[in-house]
């Protein structure tokens, strides 16, 4: 065989495998391609489910922040609320006293119910003073000239217990049988005030005095009493000594009015009620106005049924035991 011939057959063996090894090296590179999509598609769902893992975590965090400054906002409101609540009662606390005596005259069915019991105190008051200034007066004042006093300052003296005695006699006239009229017109006045939605009525029968399930009356009372007792004979300065008066036995003078109230919505803690009396501005307010005018001459005893409705009034309004109910579910 000649060069030619041997590179002729050279040239076809080498096409020939040429030929052989092209579909092997397109399968493999092939599959090399294939596997480099796998990886690229796996490569990208990691960074996919990262990502919404990534945007879910931050949704989760945007959430809690957001129920955070939800709650945040609530806080601050109902503290805001309970600081305009006190402020605007403040305000329109002594409003109260003039409303229940508007409302007291525009009621005649009170008057009958009232009246004859106000001109029966009056007519004791004054027979008590007349007593005491004609039994007690003149052996006191010798006893204290007994004492080595001299006779002007002994007089006087005498004269000045003569009149706290019969405050103190008056007091207790007053204290049981106002207590009971007091509690008439109060529920009385809620009663025909009280919203639709309050499916309450207070029944004189059944809240006059201190209930069975009320929890600390008894040191209620003995305090407000005792209170009461020691600060009266600053009644004897007029209008100052009744604004000190009205000053210091005020706020619980409101307390008293609303104790019954309370126990009928079902507050009955007196620790309960002694928040509700010192988150709410009306209570101080109130009563000290309440109180002052009760001790004026002539019209103090119009003026102390006049405020079981004006504290009645304020009730059906705005329902203290209620708003304090809502707020702590548990009490």
């Amino acid at each position: 065989r000649g060069p030619c011939t041997r590179r002729c057959q050279g040239g076809r063996r080498r096409l020939r495998h040429r030929r052989r090894r092209g579909p092997r090296q397109r399968r493999r590179r092939a599959g090399v391609s294939s596997a480099a999509a796998a990886a690229t598609l796996a490569a990208a769902a990691a960074a996919g489910v990262a990502e919404a893992t990534a945007a879910a975590q931050g949704s989760v965090r945007r959430r809690g922040a957001a129920q955070a400054a939800r709650r945040s906002r609530r806080h601050h409101q109902a503290d805001d609320s309970a600081m305009a609540r006190q402020g605007s009662g403040v305000v329109y606390g002594p409003s109260y006293v003039g409303r229940g005596a508007a409302y007291l005259f525009r009621t005649p069915s009170i008057w009958k119910q009232v009246f004859c019991p106000l001109l029966i105190s009056v007519l004791a008051s004054l027979v008590i003073l007349i007593v005491m200034l004609a039994a007690a007066f003149p052996g006191q004042a010798l006893a204290l000239k007994g004492t080595g006093m001299k006779d002007g300052w002994a007089w006087f003296l005498a004269f000045v217990l003569s009149l706290i005695e019969a405050a103190l006699i008056s007091v207790i006239l007053v204290a049981i049988v106002y207590g009971q009229l007091q509690q008439w017109v109060f529920d009385k006045v809620y009663n025909k005030c009280v919203r639709d939605d309050v499916n309450v009525s207070l029944d004189p029968e059944e809240t006059t005095g201190c209930c069975a399930e009320c929890r600390g009356c008894g040191w209620f009372l003995g305090f407000k009493l005792a209170l009461s007792l020691v600060t009266l004979p600053l009644n004897l300065v007029p209008i100052l000594g009744n604004a000190v008066y009205a000053w210091i036995n005020g706020w619980f003078y409101a307390w008293d009015l609303h104790r019954d109230y309370f126990a009928v919505h079902g507050v009955y803690s007196y620790k309960d009620q002694y928040e509700i009396c010192k988150s709410d501005g009306f209570y101080n307010s109130f009563g000290v106005l309440a109180l002052f005018v009760e001790t004026l001459p002539v019209v103090g005893m119009f003026f102390l049924f006049a405020n079981a409705a004006g504290a009645a009034l304020y009730a059906a309004e705005h329902e203290p035991a209620l708003r304090h109910l809502a707020a702590h579910p548990g009490s």
